[in-house]
This record gives structure tokens, C-alpha cells and sequence, in this order.
């Protein structure tokens, strides 16, 4: 009796309390309830600050009625030369293959990632996932299941969209403790994600999705590869 009272009262990792993923689901039903819709949920990370055409760059993409999500870049504002600001200019740099070359890659397929940092996102789409995703990278958890699912007016695969333009500046970890936080967030959410959301959606996407999203998981893996071997070496 104690073991099944348990299991009906286990918490919902949708809404779970004190992360962005709760929140966002949590709004969503509250939104719901009281009686409102909205087409599109368009958002921007705590430390971003949009510019004035935001939503206009973002919103025109939905002309396409299987464009599911549209994201932007995520640059620092903080970046800045010589010492004090040579954290932030090399996080950027890093980032930056990531930015400029994977996520235009990913329009050619139409699946570019789902960015946590400033997007545009139909609500339906979300609905239909049943809302953000439960993982330590809950965008591209996200991202990966809406691209497995299928618009139900059009029965397409749902599309995404990545644009180059500077719609929000940010600022990137300044010193090296938030430099390595912020990267083994995204490194263990990698992980997460294999662990808990590829092998159960991926594969019900379209093939130039799953061989986009398999380029992209693999970079954590081999990274730390690389490091495990310069280090035997």
C-alpha cells in the first residue's frame, strides 16, 4: 500500500519546483486555465536583454505553417580585450563554431537546436510534447522532441528555423569557476539527454534530423575523449 501511494504521489518532473522547465509549464497551465491563448511563446534568457527588433526578426518565420521554433544567437555583451575580459572572449570563441557554423548547418536540414537564450516557439508545438521538457538542458531536450513529432493541420515533420542576427545581448561567465559550471551544465545535459530523451524520440524524426542531431550529441563525448587521451599521452 505504501509503495503504491508513493508512486501516485510522485512529483511531476514537468513542473518540478525551482527549475526554468517548472516554471515555464507551470505558467503554461496557469495561462490555460484562466482562459488565454497565445500562437507563439517567445522568451529570453534572465541575463539577455532584447533588441528592439526581436520579435519582428523572429516572428516572420511563421508564415511557414511547419516551423515549430525559430532561435537566435547567444552573444556576450561583456566581451571585451586585453585580461579582465579574456574568459568571456574565449567562452565566445568557443561558442562561437558552435553559433555561426553548426546552427546554420542546421537550416539545412531544418532542425537547428532549440536555444534556451532567445527563441520563438508555437505554443501548439509545445502542447503537444506536453510542454518543456524535464532535463538539465531542457532546450535541446526540447528542441528534439518537437522535431520528432508532426504538424497535425499539415502531417509534415515540424521545422525549425536559426537566425544569424543579434536579436539579445547577454553577458558570458566572466572568471573560470562560472566558466566550468556553465560547461559541465551543458556537457552533463548532453549526457542527460542521450540518457533520457534521444533513444526514445529521435528516430521518430526526419533522417536528416536524426543524422543533424546524432553530429551534434557526439561533441561532448568526443570531447571528452580528447581530454582522456591527452592526458594518457
Amino acid at each position: 500500500m505504501q509503495g503504491k501511494q508513493a508512486k501516485k504521489h510522485r512529483p511531476n518532473p514537468f513542473f518540478a519546483a525551482r527549475t526554468k522547465h517548472g516554471n515555464l509549464n507551470a505558467w503554461g497551465v496557469y495561462i490555460s486555465e484562466k482562459g488565454y491563448q497565445y500562437d507563439i511563446l517567445a522568451g529570453v534568457d534572465t541575463d539577455q536583454v532584447p533588441e528592439h527588433n526581436f520579435l519582428i526578426r523572429l516572428l516572420g518565420y511563421f508564415h511557414d505553417p511547419d516551423v515549430a521554433f525559430v532561435v537566435g544567437p547567444q552573444v556576450y555583451g561583456n566581451y571585451r580585450p586585453g585580461l579582465q575580459g579574456l574568459v568571456a572572449r574565449w567562452a565566445e570563441s568557443q561558442a562561437s563554431f558552435f553559433q555561426s557554423t553548426i546552427q546554420r548547418a542546421g537550416n539545412a536540414s531544418q532542425s537547428s537546436m532549440f536555444v534556451g537564450t532567445n527563441y520563438a516557439v508555437r505554443t501548439c508545438a509545445l502542447d503537444q510534447i506536453n510542454g518543456i521538457q524535464p532535463c538539465i538542458t531542457e532546450d535541446m531536450a526540447t528542441g528534439m522532441a518537437i522535431h520528432a513529432t508532426r504538424n497535425p493541420l499539415t502531417g509534415n515533420h515540424w521545422k525549425s528555423v536559426y537566425t544569424p542576427d543579434v536579436l539579445a545581448i547577454g553577458e558570458g561567465p566572466d572568471a573560470w569557476g562560472p566558466y566550468f559550471t556553465q560547461q559541465w551544465r551543458w556537457a552533463a545535459g548532453a549526457f542527460d539527454t542521450w540518457r533520457l530523451a534521444f533513444w526514445k524520440t529521435i528516430f521518430k524524426a526526419h533522417p536528416r534530423t536524426v543524422l543533424h542531431y546524432i553530429l551534434i550529441m557526439t561533441y561532448y563525448p568526443i570531447s571528452a575523449l580528447t581530454w582522456l587521451l591527452a592526458l594518457a599521452s
